[in-house]
């Protein structure tokens, strides 16, 4: 995993952050006495582990919250990352939880301090996230709603950068969470880009092949 140094970072501050000595992150990247950083210079982060599950606050709404979920027949074997934009969490979650457009999602994801997953279906429902979406194996369309769990990431519309470091970890935390009660492996996490064609090469989106790992070694 890397990190952009940013106004107040030290050292100390990053190894508590990711759960790794801070002589390790300053030896990987080369870095002596004094231990200064430079604002912006992309650190890498070895051997990274992700905010510990209770920086993250996990949050269940009431039921109704959304019209399009059924009982799950099948086990999860998916864990699908979703990159959705909006104009503030909560007008987000107000759309999520009374859609019109049979797109929904499992969990969550939005910015704070700390972080907060919100469940919009219990994971024992599926629910009408995947519809464009195609797994590894071909499974497409409905089917693959009914085989994963669909997590969402929230990210304003004017967002031209990465997602926040402190996101991507609760997002990662999240998975982790959810892989092993489902009893997931981290090979079962994919991307679903929005459906929209104008979103779907969007470079703000995640590294799936980074993710994995990172929720690989939170597995551990």
């Amino acid at each position: 995993m890397t990190h952009t140094v940013r106004s107040g970072d030290t050292l100390y501050k990053l190894a508590r952050l990711y759960g790794v000595p801070w002589r390790a992150i300053a030896d990987a990247n080369l870095i002596g006495a004094p231990y200064l950083l430079a604002v912006g210079r992309v650190l890498t982060i070895p051997g990274t582990r992700p905010t510990p599950p209770g920086s993250v606050r996990l949050v269940d709404e009431p039921s109704g919250y959304t019209a399009h979920r059924w009982p799950r027949r099948e086990p999860v074997r998916w864990i699908i990352v979703h990159d959705p934009v909006g104009g503030t969490p909560a007008n987000t979650l107000a759309y999520l939880r009374h859609n019109d457009r049979q797109v929904s999602y499992n969990e969550l994801v939005v910015p704070g301090a700390p972080p907060e997953s919100v469940t919009l279906a219990p994971p024992e429902s599926y629910v009408g996230h995947a519809g464009f979406g195609t797994a590894p194996d071909g499974t497409r369309g409905s089917a693959l709603n009914r085989a994963s769990w669909g997590l969402c990431l929230w990210k304003a519309i004017a967002d031209n950068g990465p997602f926040p470091d402190d996101l991507l970890a609760a997002a990662v935390t999240v998975a982790a969470l959810r892989c092993g009660q489902w009893g997931l492996t981290a090979d079962r996490v994919l991307a679903h880009r929005e459906v929209d064609p104008r979103r779907r090469s969007d470079p703000r989106g995640l590294d799936m092949g980074i993710f994995r790992e990172m929720v690989a070694r939170a597995l551990r």
